[in-house]
């Protein structure tokens, strides 16, 4: 799993990942997360394209942190998920939830 982080601008922080997102990277994602909403980064971009297999505990977690991003008036915005990705979202009814986008310059728009 590879985890690759870029601030667009100060409002705005894109996530890539490449793998799973399993037990291994549970961790440093709430962390690397937690601390960009801490430093009051309101929007979030989180490229899903490469993404393998989610695990339940990694879609609580954007749950739970889209609902504090709603709280302080931000967004997330899922940036072209996998296949596997999107059956998952699908199943579970997140589709509906979640925000999603197929290039990096709409979900841009969309924040601004």
């Amino acid at each position: 799993m590879k985890i690759n982080r870029k601030q667009l601008d100060n409002n705005i922080v894109f996530y890539s990942f490449d793998g799973a997102l399993d037990t291994l990277v549970e961790d440093e994602i709430k962390i690397i997360m937690n601390s960009d909403l801490d430093n009051n980064i309101p929007y979030f971009i989180l490229d899903l394209s490469e993404v393998e297999f989610i695990m339940s505990t990694i879609i609580g977690f954007l749950i739970s942190f889209q609902n504090k991003l709603k709280e302080n008036k931000g967004k997330l915005i899922i940036l072209n998920p996998s296949d596997e990705v999107k059956i998952v979202f699908k199943v579970l009814g997140l589709n509906l939830m979640f925000e999603f986008s197929k290039s990096l310059e709409l979900a841009k728009s969309k924040l601004s």
